[in-house]
């Protein structure tokens, strides 16, 4: 359930729109002035803290506001009832396909790209609050590696620049083609927010990750400490590092996930 919070320094009125749907609204209130919703229709003239349900259906075009005789302050705090459902853009994401959150929606991809052995290639994620803990990472392979060394193949989880988990060796799965499903010894539960699935291979040949479009843009404008794509230690080889190294820069748009 998303919560939304608005606070707001009022002086005669002030709309808040809602934006849920559904048929009922819980809108929690730290004001001394009534509060009103829609077309000046008093909710409550509580002057503490409540909590007041509309049983009413609320459209985008409604508010709620306060009338104040004075300068004073109001904290809302507006989320779905039990029967309601947020609002949708339209747009697929990672739970509506069983992940927990991924680089892009994977519709999006075009083709493989090489990788240079033993190099720890970072892709970022963003990981929203409120998720069961992480157990497995995922990777597309558009083509197979061959003559991978064992027990020199990996993925593994990074928050803050720290080593969170890291799979088992993945150089027999690597071995062909497809999704990649390659569970952490122990499941993990990273902060909401920026995260990154890095992998490393080695072999006679590197497998061939799936990616989007490949150009600069991929990282935006942020610092290099902080790219969206990157890559970071170099001869890897059986451990994961504890800690990631200096990153570089990639231009190569790898999709990743987590479930």
């Amino acid at each position: 359930m998303t919560l939304t919070t608005a606070t707001l320094q009022l002086e005669s009125r002030h709309a808040v729109p809602i934006t849920v749907g559904g048929s009922f609204v819980t809108l929690t209130v730290f004001a001394g002035d009534p509060v009103y919703y829609g077309n000046d229709n008093q909710v409550s003239a509580a002057n503490n803290l409540g909590t007041i349900a509309l049983g009413q259906s609320l459209t985008p075009v409604d508010d709620v506001w306060v009338r104040s005789s004075g300068f004073s302050a109001l904290t809302l705090q507006i989320a779905p009832g039990p029967d309601s459902t947020p609002a949708r853009n339209g747009n697929w994401t990672p739970a509506d396909l069983g992940m927990i959150a991924w680089a892009f929606d994977p519709a999006s991809q075009t083709s493989g790209q090489g990788i240079t052995t033993g190099q720890l290639n970072l892709v970022g994620l963003l990981i929203p609050g409120g998720t069961p803990p992480i157990s497995q990472l995922l990777l597309k392979l558009s083509t197979a590696g061959s003559g991978l060394t064992a027990n020199q193949n990996f993925a593994a989880l990074y928050q803050n620049g720290v080593l969170l988990g890291v799979s088992g060796d993945q150089a027999a799965a690597w071995s062909s083609s497809g999704l990649k499903q390659m569970p952490l010894a122990t499941p993990v539960q990273p902060a909401p927010g920026f995260a990154y699935v890095g992998f490393w291979a080695n072999g006679t040949t590197a497998p061939q990750p799936s990616r989007g479009n490949n150009d600069v843009l991929i990282n935006g404008l942020l610092p290099v400490a902080a790219s969206r794509y990157a890559t970071a230690n170099t001869g890897l080889t059986t451990t994961a590092p504890p800690t990631l190294g200096a990153l570089s820069v990639a231009t190569s748009a790898f999709w990743a996930g987590v479930a």
